[in-house]
């Protein structure tokens, strides 16, 4: 049975099978088509299967040797790098694990530092020494809070004061209101007296004016008219005699 043929190139020997590609490639193919990947593809080495040559003459021979030296030179290629990487990959790990250890080891020099520090302050601490203190200023606090309250019953009293003065200020300002509403009424009122006042002064006018009118008329009539009336008077004052 021939061995199978590269899918991608149909120059050398498939050496490569690729479950995700789902095609048999040679060492230089695989290296095209997976360069740019992550190397998750699933990828399985195939095994040579023996030609059945009936007396293979010696070019056939020599070339079959070279195919087979250029194939198992690509396989060492190909398990160097595969070893490259893994080798790589492994020294990445370690080199993060360890920096991790160096970490965890800081924080801890630190915490310890921290706890050491703290013990040292509190072996330093006099305790007779803040109990005083403490006592101290419990009864500068008590003192404080006695003076807080008087000074609050004072203030108190004074509000209640300031309280009734208020009450009688509202008081007066009520009482002032009301005056002023009523003085605004009798303003209101004598107002509309004043304007009757006017207006019945103004018709004793048009009748002053009306009458003065009338006594001109009069006079005029009675300067026209006076020999006359003079005589009519006469004539009358005789028949009655």
């Amino acid at each position: 049975m021939n061995n199978i043929k590269c899918q991608s190139c149909a120059q050398l020997i498939a050496i490569v099978r690729c479950k995700e590609c789902n095609i048999s490639i040679c060492f230089k193919c695989d290296e095209n088509i997976h360069q740019e990947k992550d190397d998750n593809h699933n990828r399985t080495t195939i095994l040579f299967q023996p030609r059945l040559v009936q007396q293979p003459d010696e070019e056939s021979l020599i070339e079959q040797i070279k195919l087979r030296k250029q194939e198992l030179q690509e396989l060492k290629d190909k398990e160097s790098q595969i070893t490259k990487h893994y080798q790589d990959r492994m020294l990445q790990a370690k080199k993060k694990y360890e920096q991790q250890i160096s970490a965890l080891e800081n924080r801890l020099q630190q915490a310890q530092k921290f706890m050491n520090d703290v013990n040292q302050e509190n072996a330093e601490l006099d305790v007779d020494n803040l109990q005083s203190e403490l006592e101290n200023l419990e009864k500068s606090l008590k003192t404080e809070i006695k003076l807080a309250e008087e000074e609050q019953k004072k203030l108190n009293e004074k509000t209640q004061k300031v309280d009734t003065l208020l009450d009688r200020v509202k008081k007066a300002t009520d009482i002032e209101q009301q005056q002023i509403s009523k003085m605004n009424e009798v303003i209101q009122i004598f107002k509309a007296c004043s304007e009757q006042i006017q207006k019945e002064k103004d018709l004793l006018m048009l009748d002053n004016e009306k009458l003065i009118a009338e006594v001109e008329i009069f006079a005029k009539f009675f300067d026209e008219n006076g020999p006359l009336m003079e005589e009519l008077n006469a004539q009358k004052n005789n028949e009655q005699q």
